[in-house]
C-alpha cells in the first residue's frame, strides 16, 4: 500500500509540478469522496471500490489530468500564444471515461438479457408477491426502449430465456398467453412452460390428467424464439400419466412462430427429472401423498420443440389434440390412503403433535371428535354401515329402472323386475349410453341371455320404439328408422330424445308408485310425486336428481338421509324422495338458482311489476345490509355462516323472500363444502338483539331446512352474546328442533369461548377476533350470466353430464353386484379395481357439474368475492 502510495503521489507531483511551472497557482482538482458513495451502489465485489476513497481519489485524479495534445493541434513556435507548457491545445485524458462509457453501454441490458424472466398465469395467491405482472413487463420494455434511445449506439438485446408459470385453466385461454409474448420488444430466445403438480386440473383428486390443447393451435410465439420447452410435473406416484402426456405432446403437438415456422419435438428432446419439495402450502400439509413426513417427491419431464425448417412456414399440419390419459393407466397407490388429504399446521400442533409427525399419527390424533373420526361418512364406512349405503342405493334404482324401462316401451317380465335381476341386467352394458342401457333391457324382456351391450350395434333395436301423441310407446316398428309424418326419416336417437323429452302419462307411474306405497312415505306425499312426475320428462326427472347432487359425492348424499334416520333404509329413501320433490315444489334449480341475485336487481329496475319489484327489492336488500354472509371456516375446516340478527326486522321483507334468501345463503354454503368437510357452521350474533327482531316464521323454516331439506349439513349452530331477553325466546324455539339438531346447539359469551370453535384469526375483529375483514355486497354485473344463453354448449356440457352419471350408474351397479349384496363376491383384486373405477365416475362426475355451472347457475357475492372455486386451485 505504501509502494502504490509512493507512485502515485510522485505522478500527482509530477503533473502539479508542470502546472506550477507555467505560472499555475491552482492545485489538482480532487474527486469528492464522499459523492462517490452516496449516490452509487458499494461494489463491494469490486477491488477498486476496496480501496480507501482517498486512494480512488488519486487514481481517477491522476487518469483525468490534462495535458498538451501536441499530435494534431501543435502551436508554431513564432505566434504570441506559444510559451513552455502551452506548445499545443490542452485537453484532459478521458480514455477512462470513454472506456467506461463503452463498458456501460455494451453491459447495461445484459442483466436484464441474461437473467431468466419468470411470470405466473395463475391465482393470484399462487404467485410470489413481487412477480412482474404482463402490464408491469410492458411499462419496463417502455422504460428500457426509451432509454436505448437516449444513448447513442444502445441496442435493445434480446432476453435469452422466459419461463411461464401457469394453470391450466389461464393456460387454456389462449388469449392470456399471447397478450404476454405480443408484448412490443418482448423477443425472448427461449420459452418455458411449466406445469407444476397443482397446476393441473382436479390435481387433489385421483382422476386421470387432462390437458386442453386449444391454446396450443392457437398462440403464437414470436419471431426471436428458437426453442419451446414445457415442464410437466408430478407426483413420483403418478410418473406413468406424466410418461403417457409427453410421448402423445412429443409425437402429436406442434407449435408456430408468428413468422409461420413450426417447431417440433423428438424422443431425443426429453428429459427426466425428479426433486423432493415440501408436502406444504396454502397452509395446508397434503398428508395423503408424503413419501416422508413433510416431504413430496415429485417426477418432472421436459420437453423442447424446435424449429423445423424443412416444414415450411406455409405447412399444413393436423390439430394438436388434447392429451387425455386413459383410465386403464396403471400408477402406483397413495402412499397413505386415509379419510382426509390434508390438514392444517396449526392443527397439528394443535394436537400435540411433533412437526414430523406421520400421516398415521395425524390420522389418527388430530380433532377426534370431529368428522374425520366419526363413521358413518364417505372414506370411514364400518362393513355394516357400507351395506346400508348400498342397499339405499338397490332401493332407489330398482324401481327408477324399472319405470324408465316401462318408459321406453320396455315390459320386463316378472323374474326381472327383482334387484338381483335388474342389476344383471346393468352389468351387461359395456358403453355408458342410453342406447346401450335400453337395449340390454329390451334384450332382458326378450329373454335374450347374449351378453356385451356396447350401445352400438344395439343402438337402433334400442331407439327402435316410437313415442306416441301421449307419450306411451308404440312398439309395432321393428324398422330401425321410420318415416316421419312430414316424409323424413326419423333417426333412433332422435326417437330416444322425442320420449325423453315427453311428459310421462299416470298410467306409466303405476309400477313405481306400487313400490313407492310399500315405503313408509304418507298418501298426501304419494299423491304429490305421482302429479310432479307425471308432469315431468324423464330427462328433467334425471336433471333434477342430478341438481340435488351437484358437486357432492353421491354417497355424501345418500349418507346424509342414512344419518338422518338413524340408518333405516327404507326412511332414508322416503325421505330422499320427499327431498327431491320439495327441490321441485320450492323451484330451487328452475328459479332461485339460475335467477340468483341478478335477476332480483333486474326485478327492482323493474316499476311497471309492483309485485316483482318488491320481490326483488326484499331479496336484494338483505344482501346489502349483511343480514347473513359466508366469511372464513371455524376449527373443523367448516364454512361459517354468520348471521347479525338485531338487523332483521320483522315485516320488512315478505316471507317468501325470507325464505328465498335463506335457501340462496344455504346453495351458497353447499358450494363451499368439499370432502372430507360436509357441513357448515352457523353463527347467530345476538349483539344488540331485542324482541323487536325477533321472528318465528323465518326461524321455523331454517329448522324445516336443516331437519328435512339439507338432512346432516348443519355441523354446528353458535348462538354468540344472546342478552338475557333471549332466554325466553329460547324456551319457546328449543322445543321446534329435532334432538340431532338441538345437540348441535352451542352457546358462547365472550372471545374465549368463541374461540374454542372458531380460531381467532378467522373471527371477525367487532367479536373480539383478528380478522380486520369487512362484509361490503358486491353488486351483480348485469354480463356474469351471459352464458345462460349459449345454449349449445350447455346442451352439450348436460349431455356429457347425463352420460357421466349413467357409466357412475353403471360402475355403481357392479360395484354392488360384484360386492356381495345381489351376487357371489368377487375376488379382492376385482373388488379394488370395481372400487378405483367408481371413485373416478364419481370425480368425472363432480368435474362435470363444475363445467355446468356457469351455464345453471347465476353468480353469487362469492363468486365476486372469489371464493368459490371450480375445484381447479
Amino acid at each position: 500500500m505504501k509502494k502504490l502510495k509512493s507512485i502515485f503521489a510522485s505522478k500527482t507531483a509530477s503533473a502539479a509540478t508542470a502546472t506550477m511551472a507555467v505560472g499555475g497557482h491552482e492545485q489538482l482538482l480532487r474527486a469528492p469522496a464522499g459523492s462517490l458513495q452516496s449516490n452509487a451502489h458499494p461494489q463491494i465485489q469490486s477491488p477498486l471500490f476496496a480501496l480507501p476513497a482517498e486512494i480512488r481519489s488519486l487514481i481517477f485524479t491522476y487518469a483525468l489530468t490534462d495535458y498538451e495534445d501536441t499530435t494534431l493541434n501543435s502551436y508554431d513556435t513564432n505566434t504570441y500564444w506559444y510559451r513552455p507548457g502551452y506548445a499545443a491545445r490542452r485537453r484532459t485524458a478521458t480514455e477512462l471515461l470513454r472506456v467506461c462509457k463503452r463498458v456501460f453501454q455494451e453491459t447495461w441490458f445484459l442483466p436484464f438479457a441474461l437473467a431468466e424472466h419468470s411470470f405466473y398465469l395463475t391465482l393470484p395467491h399462487r404467485a410470489p408477491a413481487t412477480h412482474i405482472t404482463v402490464d408491469r413487463m410492458r411499462g419496463y420494455l417502455e422504460t428500457l426502449r426509451d432509454f436505448a434511445l437516449s444513448q447513442d449506439g444502445m441496442e435493445m438485446p434480446q432476453i435469452l430465456h422466459v419461463r411461464v408459470f401457469a394453470q391450466l385453466w389461464a393456460l387454456e385461454d389462449p388469449a392470456r398467453l399471447q397478450e404476454l409474448l405480443s408484448l412490443a420488444g418482448f423477443e425472448p430466445r427461449v420459452v418455458t412452460i411449466t406445469l407444476r403438480y397443482t397446476d393441473f386440473w382436479y390435481w387433489e383428486e385421483e382422476i386421470p390428467l387432462h390437458i386442453d390443447a386449444r391454446w396450443v393451435n392457437t398462440v403464437k410465439f414470436p419471431r426471436s424464439v428458437a426453442a419451446i420447452k414445457m415442464d410437466f410435473e408430478m407426483i413420483d406416484r403418478r410418473k406413468t400419466e406424466i410418461d403417457f402426456i409427453t410421448d402423445v405432446a412429443v409425437q402429436k403437438w406442434t407449435f408456430r412462430r408468428e413468422d409461420g415456422v413450426v417447431f417440433v419435438a423428438s424422443p431425443q428432446d426429453v428429459m427426466t427429472s425428479r426433486w423432493t419439495g415440501s408436502s406444504t402450502w396454502g397452509n395446508r400439509r397434503w398428508i395423503r401423498d408424503e413419501s416422508r413426513p413433510n416431504e413430496i417427491d415429485y417426477y418432472v419431464k421436459t420437453v423442447t420443440w424446435k424449429p423445423a425448417p424443412e416444414l415450411g412456414t406455409s405447412a399444413q399440419l393436423l390439430e394438436s389434440p388434447n392429451l387425455d390419459v386413459p383410465n386403464t393407466i396403471v400408477r402406483e397407490p397413495a402412499p397413505n390412503v386415509g379419510i382426509f388429504s390434508s390438514v392444517s399446521p396449526e392443527d397439528v400442533a394443535a394436537a400435540n403433535l411433533p412437526r414430523d409427525a406421520s400421516p398415521e399419527q395425524i390420522a389418527y390424533a388430530i380433532l377426534p371428535a370431529s368428522l374425520y373420526a366419526m363413521s358413518g361418512y364417505v372414506g370411514n364406512l364400518s362393513a355394516d354401515k357400507e351395506k346400508k349405503l348400498k342397499e339405499l342405493w338397490i332401493l332407489l334404482f330398482t324401481p327408477i329402472l324399472s319405470f324408465l324401462a316401462t318408459t321406453y316401451g320396455i315390459e320386463l317380465p316378472s323374474d326381472k323386475t327383482s334387484a338381483t335381476a335388474i342389476f344383471k341386467i346393468l352389468n351387461e352394458v359395456k358403453e355408458p349410453t342410453a342406447e346401450a342401457v335400453i337395449a340390454a333391457f329390451k334384450k332382458a324382456a326378450a329373454g335374450d341371455q347374449s351378453t356385451a351391450t356396447n350401445g352400438t350395434a344395439e343402438r337402433e333395436q334400442a331407439a327402435s320404439t316410437e313415442a306416441t301423441t301421449n307419450g306411451a310407446v308404440d312398439n309395432s316398428s321393428e324398422d330401425p328408422k321410420t318415416p316421419a309424418t312430414n316424409g323424413e326419416t326419423v333417426s333412433s336417437d332422435q326417437k330416444l330424445g322425442d320420449i325423453s323429452n315427453k311428459k310421462v302419462p299416470k298410467e306409466k307411474l303405476s309400477g313405481l308408485m306400487a313400490q313407492l306405497r310399500e315405503t313408509d312415505l304418507k298418501e298426501a306425499q304419494l299423491t304429490s310425486i305421482e302429479k310432479i312426475l307425471s308432469s315431468m320428462t324423464p330427462k328433467e326427472m334425471g336433471w333434477t336428481l342430478l341438481n340435488m347432487i351437484k358437486q357432492d359425492n353421491p354417497d355424501a348424499v345418500l349418507l346424509r338421509f342414512l344419518r338422518a334416520r338413524k340408518w333405516d333404509v327404507g326412511k332414508a329413501f322416503s325421505m330422499m324422495i320427499s327431498n327431491y320433490i320439495w327441490r321441485v315444489e320450492s323451484q330451487v334449480d328452475e328459479e332461485i338458482l339460475p335467477g340468483g341475485e341478478l335477476k332480483s336487481l333486474k326485478q327492482t329496475q323493474d316499476s311497471s311489476d309492483k309485485t316483482e319489484e318488491k320481490k326483488g327489492t326484499d331479496f336484494l336488500a338483505q344482501l346489502r345490509m349483511g343480514k347473513a354472509y359466508l366469511h372464513g371456516v371455524d376449527r373443523d375446516g367448516r364454512p361459517v355462516i354468520r348471521v347479525n340478527v338485531r338487523i332483521h326486522k320483522p315485516g320488512a321483507q315478505t316471507e317468501e323472500a325470507l325464505e328465498r334468501y335463506i335457501l340462496h345463503v344455504i346453495e351458497m354454503t353447499r358450494l363451499m363444502l368439499k370432502h372430507p368437510v360436509e357441513t357448515g357452521t352457523i353463527l347467530f350474533d345476538m349483539t344488540g338483539f331485542g324482541l323487536s327482531n325477533m321472528e318465528f316464521p323465518p326461524v321455523k323454516f331454517i329448522i324445516q331446512c336443516f331437519e328435512s331439506n339439507y338432512p346432516e349439513c348443519l355441523g354446528r349452530l353458535l348462538i354468540h352474546n344472546a342478552p338475557w331477553v333471549f332466554s325466553g325466546v329460547w324456551k319457546l324455539i328449543r322445543p321446534l328442533m329435532d334432538p340431532v339438531v338441538a345437540s348441535k346447539v352451542q352457546f358462547t359469551k365472550s372471545i374465549d369461548d368463541l374461540s374454542q370453535f372458531i380460531a381467532p384469526e378467522n373471527i371477525l375483529k367487532d367479536l373480539g377476533g383478528t380478522d380486520d375483514w369487512t362484509y361490503k355486497y358486491i353488486e351483480p354485473d348485469p354480463k356474469e350470466n351471459d352464458l345462460h344463453n349459449d345454449t349449445d354448449t350447455k346442451n352439450a356440457i348436460m349431455a356429457e353430464r347425463m352420460s357421466t352419471a349413467l357409466d357412475f350408474i353403471l360402475q355403481t351397479s357392479a360395484w354392488i353386484g360384484d360386492t356381495n349384496v345381489t351376487t357371489e363376491p368377487a375376488d379382492e383384486a376385482t373388488i379394488r379395481e370395481i372400487k378405483d373405477r367408481r371413485s373416478d365416475s364419481i370425480a368425472r362426475l363432480r368435474k362435470c357439474y363444475w363445467k355446468i355451472d356457469p351455464y345453471i347457475r347465476a353468480r353469487c357475492q362469492m363468486d365476486r368475492e372469489g371464493a368459490i372455486f371450480p375445484e381447479a386451485d
